[in-house]
């Protein structure tokens, strides 16, 4: 009955349909930890909701993901792949986290990890995150107009302090074209 009332909610967006749908899912969350054999038809339908905008929502979705891939062993395999396939929907930090630490605890064949990380790697998108500029690292667009006509080169070297510690040195030097 629960099922079916989370599916009307999905089609339907009234004005309190959120809140509406997040006291479902934690009425689900409670009998899908009385009863186990519950979880299993509705844990996937739940995971729909990994994206919701509602982000309390997506965070009640994802402990009950949690607690239902660590106390149902047989579903492990089916869990970690709906949530490899539904992982570009997140998009709140703490689900994030969450579903990161799923997959990285629960992906234990050679093939469920490298998918896992070919996943992660296409929600993050192209690497380098951050390209270091010609003019410098982290000038603005008006400091980088007034120097068109100069490199910087930059070096990292190990510095002994005065302790006897070593720490990371950066000399940067700007030569004008």
């Amino acid at each position: 009955m629960l099922k079916k009332e989370v599916m009307k909610t999905q089609s339907a967006e009234l004005e309190k349909s959120g809140e509406y749908r997040q006291m479902l899912v934690q009425a689900i969350h409670s009998c899908g930890i009385k009863f186990p054999e519950v979880a299993s038809t509705v844990v996937h339908l739940l995971m729909d909701f990994l994206g919701d905008s509602n982000v309390a929502l997506a965070i009640d979705v994802v402990v009950f993901v949690k607690e239902i891939i660590e106390t149902n062993p047989k579903l492990r395999v089916s869990i970690v792949t709906r949530l490899l396939d539904t992982f570009y929907e997140i998009r709140a930090a703490r689900v994030c986290s969450c579903a990161l630490w799923i997959i990285g605890e629960y992906c234990l064949l050679l093939s469920e990890v490298e998918s896992g990380i070919v996943t992660i790697k296409q929600c993050l998108g192209d690497l380098p995150f951050y390209t270091a500029t010609e003019d410098g690292e982290g000038q603005d667009a008006s400091k980088n107009s007034q120097k068109v006509n100069s490199t910087t080169v930059s070096s990292r070297r190990p510095a002994i302090l005065a302790d006897g510690t070593y720490a990371t040195q950066s000399a940067a030097l700007e030569t004008a074209m």
